[in-house]
């Protein structure tokens, strides 16, 4: 199974641990450049805080690996390569190992050679990222560092999402990443049963001997749906069926004859975490920017924008939730949002800590700032708010009997409709 980039990235650039990148760093350069590691001789002697984190070649100690998490690089850099001379440890290479994104990484290279004669290579985010599939034992390496320090993300649904769409809405964001993932592969009722299913199953685990059997993995859907659980009984069977098969998602275990999660799932559901919480927080900075840029126009400042980007989007999905998932996706509705655009921004303002002189100023700002990302957004503003707007639909899904939604599916294919001349006439 291959890694998501995306992810990748996101989940390496939350190291802040340098004890943490440092067992994850050596585990990655092993994989992938075949070497073993062993700590610059005679650091525990010679002042350790000085390379910490400094690994040389097994069998070439003239080559110096350092690995760090700090944002200044070309201090770290300029210490390491003091310290190092300063100590008595020749070298005639280093390499510069970071999570960090390194801009203008060339002209670094060639300024620390002219101020030491040091020959300096640096691997930064886009080297590990580029590498991240070279072989299974990358793919194995970065495996392993999620399930031991980001296991929280192997949850279904573990997203921070900016509208408050239900008190516990994991589900509904993990309706909607199944939906964005699959909904060209399945029915709108296989879909769901199968997402069902998969949240059910959180907690399961074939290594703790941790399973579910069929009649607890309905009873734990039960209390997610506002129908007649029944009505979807038959399909979860039929379901756990094919999931347990090739291309298998979840697995049977014949001797308790239950169900878990197997690993490489708990993995993708962790990879599509990370990768929507990145698409978060790029949206949320992005907004932040264009919004910043309007209130500048008006001399205006908000002291928690954040909170106030979150209470507009809130409460445009309360009121006009169908109406703005339909238009985000399909560009319908668009007269709709127009005309209560306004309306919901001006009850999101009221509602805030925004002191009264500054509540009209702020209302037009921000109503032209949220048309500008709307109809203007970024690739990422764009794809944040379609994956919200699939979320909403989801949870709307819940609400009603969803062999409706095959029913219509049918219908729509086959339908014909007779109209009179006595209606066609007049229309013309």
């Amino acid at each position: 199974m291959k890694v998501d980039k995306d992810a990748f990235e996101y989940a390496i650039s939350k190291i802040d641990d340098g004890n943490i990148f440092e067992r994850f760093g050596l585990e990655f350069l092993s994989a992938s450049l075949g070497y073993e590691f062993i700590p610059v001789a005679g650091t525990k002697d010679k002042g350790v805080d000085a390379f910490q984190h400094s690994f040389h070649r097994k069998s070439h100690d003239k080559i110096i690996f350092q690995l760090s998490t700090e944002q200044d690089f070309i201090g770290k850099i300029d210490s390491t390569v003091e310290k190092l001379r300063k100590n008595g440890i020749a070298f005639t290479k280093l390499i510069y190992v970071t999570n960090r994104k390194v801009n203008n990484a060339e002209r670094i290279i060639d300024e620390v050679h002219d101020k030491t004669e040091t020959h300096l290579t640096i691997y930064d985010i886009r080297w590990f990222s580029a590498n991240c599939n070279l072989s299974e034992k990358t793919i194995k390496a970065y495996q392993i560092f999620v399930d031991t320090y980001l296991h929280e993300y192997s949850k279904p649904g573990k997203v921070v999402t900016i509208a408050d769409l239900a008190e516990d809405s994991r589900l509904f964001v993990f309706l909607g990443q199944q939906f964005d993932t699959n909904r060209e592969d399945l029915k709108l009722d296989d879909l769901l049963a199968d997402t069902l299913i998969l949240f059910s199953l959180e907690g399961t685990d074939p290594d703790k001997e941790i399973f579910k059997t069929e009649d607890e993995i309905k009873g734990g859907v039960e209390k997610y749906l506002k129908f007649d659980p029944k009505l979807i009984d038959e399909k979860i069977s039929e379901r756990l069926k094919i999931l347990s098969t090739k291309p298998r998602r979840i697995k049977y275990h014949t001797q308790a004859d239950a169900y878990c999660l197997p690993y490489e799932t708990r993995v993708e559901i962790a990879e599509r975490n990370l990768k929507d919480e990145q698409l978060y927080s790029s949206f949320y900075r992005q907004t932040q920017s264009t919004i910043k840029r309007y209130f500048a126009d008006i001399d205006l400042k908000v002291r928690d924008l954040e909170a106030l980007i979150t209470k507009v989007f809130n409460k445009i999905f309360s009121r006009q939730g169908l109406e703005f998932s339909n238009f985000v996706l399909h560009g319908d509705s668009k007269s709709v949002i127009e005309q209560n655009l306004n309306d919901v921004i001006s009850a999101a303002v009221d509602e805030s800590v925004i002191i009264i002189p500054n509540k009209e100023k702020t209302k037009t700002a921000l109503h032209l700032a949220i048309r500008d990302i709307v109809y203007n957004g970024t690739e990422e503003q764009r794809r944040f708010l379609k994956s919200l707007s699939n979320t909403y639909l989801m949870m709307f899904l819940l609400q009603w009997e969803p062999k409706l939604t095959t029913y219509f599916e049918t219908l729509a294919s086959r339908l014909k409709v007779f109209v009179d001349n006595s209606i066609i006439i007049p229309a013309l």
